[in-house]
């Protein structure tokens, strides 16, 4: 009979009856595919002078996207699609070091700058716990960036958990694309919400500098029926409520071995021209 049970459900849906049955042999979490800015590179042979000669082909106009083998816990990126247009649930938050500092460390999505955040090395020991703009002090460089202010050694890592035909998506901004979505954020004053309209991922290429890549710049679509953003939101709310009750982190995707760190790092960061007091809610 198990057998006959292990062949028709797949190993996500054990995982989810164990955790909702209260069985403490397995707590489990289900994994929200992350969407990102498509900047892979390719290289390719050509002949140039009579002469075979790998070339670097800029990366694919569009979007990837992660998902998760749950029977072989192993992630796979895949191209998804040229344009996007979907409508922010949510907006969270994680830090990590930057791409060259050693040793990594990291922490958990977090919803407020306020928040108490945790940060971790690569060993998972904590470093510390604080709110944000301690957090920056900590981790200050001793350096001053083009505005005068103290750098940090990490990155501000924005997450967007987006609709997608009724389903749940998350969207990791590129560092190039942060100060555009603050930006995005300001157009909406107190009676409004960004949730009841669409937004316009639109892509546009940086081919200044060494390093060319693509980033987001971010436009207000069409308005949407609230009401039925307003279940997914909650959906949301029950997820990261069940998360956090068995204490287990809500995402496994910002660790220093994930795979979407395969993409390459953008030339010019703009998060330490990012101060507590820019952030617009």
């Amino acid at each position: 009979m198990s057998q006959e049970l292990t062949t028709k459900n797949s190993q996500e849906l054990i995982n989810q009856a164990k955790s909702l049955s209260g069985n403490t042999g397995g707590s489990y979490v289900p994994y929200i595919p992350i969407i990102t800015i498509n900047n892979k590179t390719e290289e390719k042979e050509a002949e140039i002078d009579g002469v075979l000669t790998k070339v670097e082909v800029p990366a694919k106009e569009g979007f990837n996207i992660t998902l998760k083998n749950e029977d072989t816990n192993e992630y796979n990126v895949e191209y998804y699609e040229k344009e996007l247009e979907e409508v922010i649930l949510r907006v969270r938050y994680s830090i990590s070091s930057k791409n060259k500092v050693k040793p990594r460390y990291y922490s958990y999505e977090f919803d407020n700058f306020s928040d108490n955040i945790t940060v971790y090395d690569e060993n998972k020991t904590k470093l510390i716990e604080d709110n944000y703009g301690n957090i920056k002090k900590f981790f200050a460089t001793g350096e001053l960036n083009s505005l005068g202010k103290p750098t940090a050694s990490f990155d501000l890592q924005i997450i967007l958990y987006i609709d997608i035909n009724d389903e749940i998506y998350r969207f990791k901004l590129n560092n190039a694309s942060r100060s555009n979505f603050f930006d995005y954020m300001k157009l909406f004053g107190n009676n409004d919400i960004f949730t009841a309209y669409k937004t316009k991922f639109n892509l546009k290429f940086n081919d200044k500098g060494e390093i060319k890549f693509w980033y987001a710049e971010f436009e207000k679509g069409e308005e949407v029926d609230l009401s039925k953003e307003i279940i997914l939101q909650k959906e949301l709310k029950e997820y990261f409520d069940f998360s956090k009750a068995i204490k287990q982190p809500t995402t496994d995707t910002f660790q220093p071995t994930e795979v979407i760190q395969s993409e390459i790092v953008e030339e010019e960061s703009k998060e330490d021209e990012i101060s507590v007091d820019q952030i617009p809610f």
